[in-house]
């Protein structure tokens, strides 16, 4: 297995980093091990296991990754999955995200494209020593924004020189389009008439577009909304009061029962710190079989 260095240390506050343009860093904490279903990002990342595991259903195609391993996420692709944590009760990820333009900039197209996850089991040293980089970089404010960009970059060309490229978010689907669009400020009051000209759309036109997708914008607006409060809880230390009005919702009550209805757990059972409850244990246990199973 790949050492991988501390990059950088646990700051009493933790917080998300995001530099315009180039790409967003965060830190995953997990004390529980809960199943996500269908999260699809707005941007390719790469994930890197530090504590636990990740396991990851793409289809058909079960990802099963421990400490030292990368998963490589694609844009917009609905993935299930668990984070694990090890036998201390903690687990821990890194995540480095880029933004569509940024890989559109960079054009790096060597290799196959990434299309579903991939996993890297004891990636190469300089991969890694650039993830950290770059990480660091983005949560650095005083670096001047093209060395930002250099340092993330690295990751970028380290891929594909191992045979994989990212590829931007551009489909010729209006909801893929309508989700990333909706991804860039999830607690905008977004209205149908303003998504739909994004597109180049009518309402109506953009209503059926979503019902053969049996989705509506509603739906999507909750879900990508659902999304970036995971991450904001996993990822930062902020109140749940504070998440909630960053992903648009002015009653944490209100806010906590659309998280449960889509994740099946709550924002607090998200962040505890106890160990698993038999409760959840038994529930998850089944689940994560029932992944297991359809391979």
């Amino acid at each position: 297995m790949t050492a991988i260095p501390e990059v950088g240390r646990r700051s009493p506050s933790r917080n998300i980093h995001h530099c315009a343009g180039v790409g967003i860093a965060a830190e995953v904490l997990q004390h529980k091990e809960l199943l996500c279903r269908r999260l699809a990002s707005a941007m390719p990342s790469v994930i890197v296991v530090m504590q636990g595991a990740k396991t990851v259903r793409n289809g058909a195609r079960l990802i099963e990754a421990g400490a030292g391993d990368i998963v490589l996420v694609p844009a917009v692709v609905p993935l299930d999955v668990i984070n694990r944590p090890d036998r201390h009760g903690n687990y821990r990820a890194f995540a480095l995200s880029f933004e569509p333009s940024f890989i559109r900039e960079l054009h790096e197209e060597n290799g196959h494209a990434v299309s579903g996850a991939e996993f890297l089991r004891s990636p190469p040293v300089g991969l890694v020593k650039a993830i950290e980089t770059a990480m660091s970089a983005l949560a650095d404010n005083d670096l001047p924004h093209r060395v930002i960009a250099s340092r993330v970059g690295e990751v970028i060309l380290w891929l594909s020189s191992l045979g994989y490229h990212f590829t931007a978010p551009v489909s010729s689907n209006p909801v893929d389009r309508v989700r990333v669009a909706l991804a860039s400020d999830p607690a905008h009051n977004w209205k149908a008439c303003q998504v739909a000209a994004m597109v180049n759309m009518s309402e109506a036109s953009l209503r059926r577009r979503f019902a053969a997708a049996n989705s509506s914008l509603t739906e999507m607006l909750i879900d990508i909304r659902m999304s970036a409060a995971l991450a904001l809880l996993q990822s930062t230390d902020k109140p749940v009061t504070t998440i909630a009005l960053e992903v648009g919702y002015d009653s944490a009550s209100r806010f906590s029962a659309r998280f449960r209805a889509r994740f099946n757990f709550s924002p607090t059972e998200l962040r505890s710190k106890r160990g698993t409850f038999d409760r959840i244990g038994t529930k998850y246990d089944r689940e994560r079989t029932a992944m297991t199973d359809t391979q």
